[in-house]
């Protein structure tokens, strides 16, 4: 930031952006090269090259009483999200939504696909400790 201290709520929002933003991708740049399709093959080659044992390692289908149980733990007092839908709209409609959500996470991890529109977050940096005027203390 160009100013010791900002109290412009979108200069500071841009500089948290920027900041995670590079820092995840430094991080990001520090991984091994991923593949788009993840399968049992794959991950045998992967944890065989790191000799690490891939037997114990599967992916196994949802299922629907999982799925159910999970929307139905829900803390409906929480914020709704980026999509603005709340956790009691989604845990009074578990039971019609169950299904269906279940179905999408079959077929993702089926495909190795996630949809972008599900990759946005909303992001809010929270103080951990030292001093406030450090972005690398939220």
């Amino acid at each position: 930031m160009d100013d010791k201290y900002s109290f412009e709520p979108k200069k500071n929002a841009e500089y948290f952006k920027t900041f995670y933003s590079d820092l995840a991708e430094n991080l990001s740049s520090k991984l091994p090269q991923g593949s788009n399709r993840i399968g049992k093959e794959y991950l045998r080659r992967f944890y065989q090259n790191l000799n690490i044992k891939s037997e114990t390692f599967e992916f196994s289908r949802v299922l629907v009483e999982d799925v159910l149980v999970l929307l139905n733990e829900i803390d409906s007092s929480k914020a709704s999200g980026i999509d603005n839908i709340g956790g009691r709209f989604v845990k009074d409609g578990a039971k019609v939504i169950f299904r269906p959500i279940t179905q999408l996470c079959n077929l993702s991890s089926k495909t190795s696909s996630f949809p972008r529109s599900c990759k946005i977050a909303k992001v809010i940096p929270l103080f951990r400790k030292g001093s406030k005027t450090e972005t690398k203390n939220y």
